[in-house]
């Protein structure tokens, strides 16, 4: 694990004051010791909070927590605050340069593939969607 900027240090205590002051008034001592580590684990690890279409998915957060049964709409609300600076910081700290690998795109199921050999004289080897072979002419300009 690589080590953690300053930012995500002040962050983090940023976060943890955020839960004593806007989330103890309204979660209990055990809801309260485990919402914390959650939010500070996202900034950790990066990570965005659970979302399910384009909203914050309370269900996930709950069932992370531990808290199924104590999240109330008014917890929800004085949370909510707090998942939304998450996401913002994550998309201020995201590097220009991601250190994560590029998706790469599926090749197409029908998509031809060509393979040209050198010791076939000017042949190709195609290799078609339904994985047959044919070996074709192929026929250079220069040789006209």
């Amino acid at each position: 694990m690589r080590k953690q900027s300053t930012s995500s240090l002040y962050f983090q205590r940023k976060i943890s004051e955020f839960c004593n002051i806007r989330v103890a008034p309204f979660a209990s001592k055990r809801a309260l010791e485990n919402i914390r580590p959650y939010l500070i684990s996202l900034v950790i690890y990066r990570k965005t909070p659970p979302m399910r279409n384009g909203r914050i998915d309370w269900q996930a957060v709950a069932d992370t927590c531990g808290i199924e049964d104590e999240m109330t709409a008014e917890l929800k609300k004085n949370l909510r605050p707090g998942l939304e600076a998450i996401l913002r910081w994550l998309d201020k700290e995201r590097p220009e340069e991601d250190d994560r690998p590029a998706v790469e795109q599926p090749r197409r199921e029908n998509e031809a593939c060509w393979r040209f050999g050198q010791s076939n004289g000017g042949s190709a080897e195609f290799r078609g969607s339904h994985g047959h072979r044919e070996t074709r002419a192929v026929t250079s300009e220069a040789g006209r």
